[in-house]
């Protein structure tokens, strides 16, 4: 969340149904990215050198670009990060939970019906945090605490059944995003 705030992210206020509608795109574009085998090659962006004339970090940049920058472990970073990152503006409680926890791998073949369970999660959540915001109610607060976890459980169980470490994917998305400009170029 400071992150985002210091790229100008949350300098305005920002309503529920917007921040919730970026993270649904996420979940499109991760299905995309699924659908065209868009897949992160880590062994490419761990083993490309660099000479001396780039720097570190614009060859950083420029690594994550080629071999990581929209994929699905990507864009599923994203989701999980601007997740996060309204939680923390909300001050949603986020745990690790093991509601979800025992899960079958077969039941993550289908990406797009996984990534429709973390749409109606988070669905509910916006629902429910749209009543807070008129309405400060506990039950509400705890409904959407609740949905949100288990939308960022799926999404843990997702990257655990596709091979990849979610964790490694946000950090490097993160340090990534270090280097771009204000709002990341966009409006809001």
């Amino acid at each position: 969340h400071a992150n985002a705030k210091a790229k100008g992210f949350w300098d305005e206020p920002r309503n529920t149904g917007e921040v919730f509608m970026l993270i649904v795109s996420e979940l499109g574009k991760a299905l995309e990215a699924h659908r065209s085998g868009k897949r992160a090659d880590m062994e490419q962006h761990i083993s490309v050198g660099h000479n001396d004339s780039v720097s570190d970090a614009d060859w950083f940049k420029i690594s994550f670009e080629n071999c990581i920058k929209d994929t699905f472990e990507d864009e599923i970073a994203d989701v999980v990060i601007r997740i996060l990152d309204w939680c923390a503006y909300r001050n949603i409680g986020v745990s690790a939970s093991d509601r979800l926890s025992d899960f079958q791998v077969s039941d993550y073949d289908r990406v797009g019906d996984v990534l429709m369970d973390v749409n109606q999660c988070l669905c509910v959540a916006c629902t429910n945090q749209r009543s807070i915001d008129f309405v400060d109610s506990e039950r509400n607060r705890e409904a959407v605490e609740e949905c949100v976890n288990d939308a960022l459980i799926i999404c843990c169980n997702l990257a655990d059944a596709q091979g990849f470490d979610l964790i490694q994917h946000i950090e490097l998305k993160m340090k990534y995003n270090a280097t771009r400009e204000r709002l990341h170029g966009k409006k809001y």
